[in-house]
């Protein structure tokens, strides 16, 4: 049995705890909040939600961090001055973590972590603790691309470009679609001191532009593979750079790497890109380079040094590796997802380059995906450019960074939950139910198959403004 399955299950059965009705039904009253996640330390989720801590208007809301991970550090210390309260749950049941939360009389409990959870000892996952009724309204958000399955979590965060309204994918969650991306970080300092290096396609040495694609291979799906054959093929000079976990066992282990390299160029060359520059497989594999996986974040950045271009992954895009690529100075190519076929995972790049004003970065189908990488591989000028601003672009348009050298953060996305009106409209719309209804089972079922848009204003609907 997979592990949502188990947590569904779980779910069901811990029904009987039933919801915490709320302690104060004082609407305008200031907003218990409860930030619930295994991973507050040096992590991806500590960068995108630090900012959030920052902008929060405290006047309007209480913040408690819950901790259910073993492994702090100084980064853990950092978001704990950031919050009211810190708690650890760590080597607690879940079922002994919800009654701490339910004894902490939270509003709305907020997960993040969804069904990405990597086990250590005396860790409990955020989502056995929901499934418990932790809070009256249980949100999940910027943990997982996709639904917990739990009909007692109530809402799930995005945007209407990861989430766009004609899709058909199913979540159990309302969905609160943010006016902007969904998404805020704060870059680690490593980052913020690792400078924006002249372009590889500048370097005496190379004169030829170096793609690169630094997610974890398993997003490298056949599809991408073919595309980014044929960008291969149109630009006749150009290498491939890809970043590989098991890089270092890969150069011990030829027949692996082989096995992975042959993978590729049989993908790359299937079917013929039309005036294809490759005169055999082997052509191909010379331009194809393998690096190691950094084991510190000041390698990982500067590897972008090594990158002219990035390739995003479809149809499970980067997020994290799009941003670190993006502060590098490093433009990203994504492939959008629209229709009733799109899906959050496909979408998130498309999101995060719009928010920065990229959108001509973006590409609707794999043809127009080849255009806009060939495009700007063939415009040294361009590339130029977008290398020396695409860092401080970020950072005044779509990011809660700190700007080097200085302590506050530049205003961003934060103000979506600085003003907190996302989270008093989830509220609102409880209190509306708690007050005429006896029990809330009726707002469950009339949760399900229905979505919220937070930019809309529909009556009835959850409003961000």
């Amino acid at each position: 049995m997979g592990e949502e399955e188990g947590v569904c299950e779980r779910g069901e059965e811990r029904e009987r705890v039933g919801r915490p009705r709320p302690s104060d039904m004082d609407c305008s009253r200031k907003l218990k909040i409860a930030y619930v996640s295994p991973d507050l330390r040096t992590h991806p989720i500590a960068f995108f939600l630090e900012p959030f801590l920052r902008h929060h208007d405290r006047s309007q809301v209480h913040v408690t961090c819950y901790s259910c991970g073993t492994d702090a550090d100084r980064y853990s210390d950092r978001l704990r001055g950031l919050s009211d309260e810190w708690v650890s749950l760590a080597h607690m049941t879940a079922e002994a973590a919800a009654a701490r939360l339910r004894a902490d009389c939270v509003d709305i409990a907020v997960d993040l972590a969804g069904h990405h959870v990597v086990r250590s000892r005396g860790s409990v996952a955020p989502l056995d603790i929901l499934a418990y009724y932790a809070a009256p309204v249980q949100v999940t958000w910027i943990g997982y691309p996709n639904t917990t399955g739990l009909h007692n979590v109530d809402y799930r965060f995005t945007d209407a470009i990861a989430d766009p309204l004609e899709s058909t994918q199913k979540y159990s969650e309302e969905l609160v679609r943010l006016d902007n991306c969904f998404l805020c970080f704060a870059p680690p300092q490593e980052l913020l001191d690792t400078d924006v290096a002249v372009p590889p396609f500048q370097d005496k040495e190379n004169l030829h532009v170096t793609f690169g694609s630094f997610n974890d291979v398993s997003k490298n799906s056949p599809s991408a593979m073919r595309v980014w054959g044929k960008i291969l093929a149109q630009v006749p000079s150009a290498t491939l750079k890809i970043k590989v976990k098991d890089a270092g066992k890969y150069s011990l282990d030829k027949d692996k790497f082989t096995e992975y390299a042959d993978r590729f160029v049989s993908l790359a060359l299937d079917p013929p890109a039309p005036h294809s520059s490759f005169k055999s497989k082997a052509n191909l594999r010379r331009r194809i380079e393998m690096l190691p996986w950094c084991q510190s974040l000041t390698d990982h950045f500067a590897s972008y040094h090594q990158v002219d271009i990035a390739l995003d992954p479809f149809p499970y895009s980067g997020t994290t590796t799009t941003l670190d690529a993006l502060l590098m100075g490093v433009p990203v190519v994504t492939l959008r997802q629209a229709g009733p076929n799109a899906r959050h995972a496909h979408n998130v790049t498309a999101s995060l380059l719009v928010q920065a004003g990229l959108e001509e970065l973006v590409a609707d189908t794999e043809d127009d995906y080849v255009r806009i990488a060939v495009e700007l591989a063939q415009d040294a000028p361009r590339l130029q450019l977008l290398r020396s601003s695409l860092r401080q672009r970020c950072v005044l348009c779509m990011l809660g960074a700190r700007r080097r050298g200085e302590s506050r953060e530049v205003p961003s996305l934060g103000r979506h939950f600085r003003s907190v009106s996302v989270l008093r409209s989830v509220w609102h719309q409880l209190l509306v139910f708690a007050r005429y209804l006896p029990t809330l089972k009726t707002l469950e079922k009339q949760q399900k198959n229905r979505s919220i848009n937070a930019v809309s204003g529909i009556p009835g609907e959850v409003a961000s403004t």
